[in-house]
């Protein structure tokens, strides 16, 4: 990669995966240089930036990739009732993720869109949609799912699914679902430059 006129290697985040939460330098994860997935996909490790700041720099952030545009064209083929289309669309982006050559037949094809997916519990509500299977999974990370969430309207799915989300440390909340849930917040900053008395907060904020 080049960045600032200087082609060279660099260096992308990577860690052995189910030993993440293991922070002690004699795993190799030392809390002072450890880095995961699930914040620094995409990320420049090497950076210029301060030490404590350069995990949030934005290189090779993509607006948009091919296999996004592959799901979301799949979904419209799919609403239109295309189903065999849609599934080819799907597969692109499976076959590409196992090595595959995405526009030939492989072993890992989907043989419909109900097919069961790689999800490890049954009762995923994903586990027999592969479309939205493989849109969290192609697109784990980059910002996507919540969006699709509040498209899609599966708030009350996840929430049953997970019943809890982290909070501080290891303490875990109950999540209760609400349909105002995906609504989102009226910026602060546009109440400060419009005093209209009409302007009221959405609804849950």
């Amino acid at each position: 990669m080049t960045i600032d006129g200087v082609k060279a290697y660099r260096k992308v985040a990577q860690v052995e995966f189910g030993k993440w939460w293991e922070m002690d330098p004699s795993t190799g994860n030392d809390p002072q240089t450890f880095y995961g997935w699930l914040v620094r996909k995409y990320n420049f490790l090497d950076g210029h930036l301060l030490d404590e700041t350069k995990n949030v720099a934005g290189y090779n952030i993509y607006f948009i990739r091919l296999p996004d545009i592959y799901l979301m064209y799949a979904e419209l083929l799919a609403a239109e009732g295309r189903d065999a289309e849609a599934l080819e669309y799907v597969n692109k982006v499976h076959r590409r993720a196992y090595g595959y050559d995405p526009d030939q037949t492989s072993l890992v094809d989907y043989a419909t869109l109900q097919d069961r997916t790689k999800t490890v519990d049954p009762e995923d509500h994903l586990a027999n949609n592969p479309l939205l299977y493989e849109r969290w999974a192609e697109l784990f990370g980059e910002m996507r799912w919540w969006e699709d969430v509040r498209r899609l309207r599966i708030g009350s799915q996840e929430a049953a699914y997970y019943k809890t989300v982290s909070g501080p440390g290891a303490a875990k909340t109950n999540i209760v679902w609400k349909e105002t849930n995906y609504a989102m917040p009226i910026p602060a900053s546009e109440f400060e430059s419009n005093p209209s008395s009409g302007m009221v907060q959405t609804p849950g904020y």
